[in-house]
């Protein structure tokens, strides 16, 4: 990569995909690097950066960035493919957050924490570019 980090987040595959935001020596990050499956392209950097934020997505066309450290907090940012926006916030702000899905139709974001572990579900849904708390009985 072309900037050393940790606590990154990622989206894509071995041949194509996106490593974004992280924790640099002395710095927190809001950049965004695309692999191609042979180097490394500093593209759109994000809105604001944190670590140890909640990702997922296809990789270069599509990838999702929600929660993070460095400031705590709700941030949602989606990557359409040329640039990041900020779409709706999480309902409260996490870090460490588990995901699953890989983009279209959505993300998932799974528990987290804040000054304690939450329990929280949230779902990203890539068509109608909405956040939907999920209620499990």
């Amino acid at each position: 990569m072309n900037t050393s980090r940790i606590r990154c987040g990622t989206a894509g595959t071995s041949t194509a995909s996106l490593a974004f935001l992280g924790e640099s020596p002395g710095d927190v990050e809001k950049k965004n690097e695309e692999w191609n499956g042979s180097s490394w392209t500093e593209i759109g950097d994000l809105n604001t950066e944190r670590y140890l934020c909640g990702s997922g997505g296809d990789g270069i066309t599509d990838a999702m960035a929600f929660g993070g450290n460095g400031s705590l907090s709700a941030a949602c940012e989606y990557w359409n493919g040329s640039s990041w926006a900020e779409i709706n916030d999480l309902s409260t702000a996490t870090y460490i957050d588990a995901s699953a899905g890989h983009g279209s139709p959505s993300v998932m974001k799974m528990g987290g924490y804040t000054t304690t572990q939450v329990a929280t579900v949230e779902e990203f849904t890539v068509t109608t570019a909405t956040l939907s708390d999920i209620t499990v009985s």
